[in-house]
């Protein structure tokens, strides 16, 4: 069943349990040594992410650098590849005019899938501001993940919403165990339904463990905010979030037929509201090979 919001406005309180560019480039405040006024301020911006998954079939990822000279370069790039995973520019090419380049590095066809590899990116000294805002090294860890579409399953919300739709189940190629669902709660389905949109996440990731129990390590995000607090509820593996609700994680589990085919996932996280308190367990559920797990719940 899902939660009543209205319920929730009168007796929240009765919950269970208590683009980059050159605004990089700023100047600190440090006057301890002084910087060549040349200098070009090499570096990579801010809104660089750090941590890639890359599918082996498109093992590329991109970076932004930004400067603040204006006349056409171009400044080395200095590579530490522990793993020999990697094939980096040698250089970032800056026309007249240019403050901001992306580049591309790829990954080997010799890289390991499945491991974090780590890189190390910089650029020589003397084309760094070190009072500067941006990274003048950046160290990424990259992994190539390869996962497979199961297809269009159908996706039960009997907690906050309570609406059936289609979500895509992909398969880990290295590890079968573990499972990825796309998000359904989009912005516009959580306005829609009168809720407070909060932090989209694309994905969820469990892991079907030998005995058919689930679990999860991310607590899950549907996008939903409590009330007016700003505040996500996240729906946690109960163990997670406190030891006294362990016997709690065997709600989550794969249901199969008499045969051992499997039918669908009943995830039932603990969902809670950080400095507020709890709701309990409620499920989410994905319905394999045209199962109808909502006929069976009555939807």
């Amino acid at each position: 069943m899902k939660i009543n919001k209205f319920f929730l406005t009168i007796a929240g309180a009765a919950m269970l349990f208590a683009s980059c560019g050159n605004d990089d480039l700023e100047l600190g405040n440090s006057t301890t040594t002084p910087v060549d006024a040349n200098c070009p301020a090499v570096e990579f911006s801010a809104a660089n992410k750090s941590t890639f998954e890359l599918d082996p079939a498109n093992p590329t990822f991109q970076l932004t650098v930004v400067r603040k000279a204006q006349d056409a370069a171009s400044y080395a790039i200095k590579a530490t590849d522990a793993d020999d995973a990697f094939d980096v520019p040698a250089a970032v090419d800056f026309a007249a005019g240019e403050t901001e380049k992306v580049i591309s590095v790829n990954m080997k066809s010799s890289a390991a899938a499945g491991v974090a590899h780590p890189l190390v990116l910089t650029f020589d000294e003397s084309a760094i501001n070190p009072y500067t805002k941006g990274f003048k090294e950046l160290n990424a860890s990259v992994t190539l993940v390869k996962w497979n579409s199961l297809g269009m399953c159908q996706f039960v919300d009997d907690f906050w919403f309570g609406f059936v739709d289609e979500v895509e189940v992909f398969q880990r190629d290295d590890k079968p165990e573990m499972y990825r669902v796309t998000n359904p709660f989009t912005t516009e389905l959580v306005t829609s339904g009168g809720s407070i949109p909060g932090t989209y996440v694309d994905k969820w990731e469990f892991t079907l463990n030998k005995n058919d129990q689930i679990t999860w390590d991310t607590p899950i995000n549907i996008n939903v905010t409590y009330q007016d607090t700003g505040v996500d509820i996240l729906g946690h593996l109960p163990s997670k979030l406190k030891d006294s609700l362990a016997d709690n994680d065997a709600l989550s589990k794969a249901v199969r037929d008499e045969n051992g085919k499997l039918l669908y996932f009943a995830i039932a996280p603990y969902w809670y509201v950080s400095g507020l308190g709890g709701f309990g367990c409620y499920y989410l559920y994905v319905a394999f090979d045209g199962y109808d797990v909502a006929s069976e719940l009555g939807y």
